[in-house]
């Protein structure tokens, strides 16, 4: 591998340890172990096609294809477990949405891994012609919304590519409840051309250790990106969020929110950045990041970053941390509703703001069920 395996040293990773990871015996495991499933409820011209099966797509489309996979994405260069992913993840899955095609139904790529796994990689890129639209949801649970399961220290690493062409709309919502000793470092990048519009909905509720990087580029006039999160940590789990976003051209719009809700010894880390270059004149963008605490154990870090290097833009950004009002517990609990129950009240009322941003129904309720099942009491 070009890259080496990262330290504290390295700013992408000095919240999080690694030395409880033992890449160099697990990246030897047998490839293509990982079982992605991509579920396309109805008939339609979405075309699900594995990287070897690129001559099924327009000649053009596979072409262009054939060039990013052969390639770790620009930003992610220098990542290591970027470069693992793209290693190990030979024969990973394109979903292709033509031109002008309107996905009313979502469609939902399932990622599993047999409980004795070592390793697990997986890539999925999400390509999106001119003036087509569609709501996909990637989901790294198991079908019913129970944790995976793993009885050995499994890790995960992902690579997921979204495209959206010219006056493309893309709804994207990321759901993942790994096992309790499960670790996951996650990458995901994103590029709208001009016109193109993604909306996307980060939701975390399990594992031991989770890094996610997201990387997205506005690089067309009009194009917009919208990031609106949420994460519930409980035990001693440590969530990573690292989400960048580029804004090299004019006229271009991005907003981050994340929330996140963690008890008993649980950490988060949120690292948002956007970044403005001389060309990105009218450019539009704001972050924000509310945290709960729901014990006196429990940690949360924010950092926004704003790099802006021309005057003609409206950017601002806001973090706030506050714990579970004891008045609203007693309220609650005046009512004959457990200090447990009244907890999960509060916390599903802070996180709701996220949740409903979801299409679908059915996933709205999967994901909830999936967040308030790590429900804990509060250490007073």
């Amino acid at each position: 591998m070009r890259n080496s395996f990262p330290t504290v040293k390295d700013e992408n990773f000095r919240y999080i340890g690694l030395k409880d990871i033992a890449w160099k015996e697990t990246a030897e495991v047998q490839m293509n172990r990982a079982q992605s499933v991509v579920l396309v409820k109805k008939q339609t011209d979405v075309r699900v096609v594995k990287f070897s099966e690129l001559n099924k797509l327009p000649e053009k489309t596979a072409k262009e294809l054939e060039k990013i996979i052969k390639e770790i994405p620009e930003k992610l260069e220098k990542d290591f477990f970027a470069e693992l992913t793209h290693l190990r993840a030979q024969d990973g899955y394109v979903i292709y949405v033509p031109k002008n095609y309107q996905m009313e139904d979502p469609v939902e790529s399932v990622v599993a891994f047999q409980e004795e796994l070592e390793i697990l990689s997986y890539r999925t890129i999400l390509y999106v012609e001119e003036n087509a639209s569609i709501n996909f949801i990637e989901d790294l649970t198991s079908k019913n919304g129970a944790f995976l399961k793993a009885t050995t220290k499994p890790l995960v690493t992902g690579l997921t590519q979204v495209i959206a062409k010219k006056n493309s709309k893309i709804q994207y919502e990321f759901v993942c409840g790994l096992s309790e000793n499960t670790q996951g470092f996650i990458r995901q990048t994103v590029s709208c051309d001009e016109g193109a519009k993604v909306e996307y909905t980060p939701l975390f509720a399990g594992g031991s250790k989770v890094q996610l990087r997201v990387d997205a580029e506005c690089l067309g006039k009009d194009s917009e990106f919208h990031s609106k999160g949420a994460v519930r940590g409980s035990g001693t789990e440590l969530y990573d969020f690292w989400i960048n976003v580029y804004h090299p051209a004019p006229h271009t719009k991005s907003s981050l929110e994340f929330w996140s809700a963690m008890g008993a010894e649980s950490r988060a880390i949120f690292n948002g950045k956007i970044l403005i270059p001389p060309t990105g004149k009218f450019v539009e963008s704001f972050q924000k990041n509310r945290n709960l605490l729901l014990s006196k154990k429990a940690q949360v870090q924010t950092i926004p970053k704003l790099e802006i290097a021309v005057d003609e833009v409206k950017c601002a950004h806001g973090a706030s941390v506050s714990s579970v009002s004891e008045d609203q517990l007693y309220y609650l609990q005046c009512r004959g509703i457990s200090k447990e129950d009244a907890e999960e009240m509060i916390v599903r009322g802070f996180i709701e703001p996220v949740v409903e941003k979801i299409p679908s129904e059915m996933i709205r309720e999967r994901v909830l069920k999936l967040l308030h099942s790590k429900g804990r009491a509060l250490e007073v």
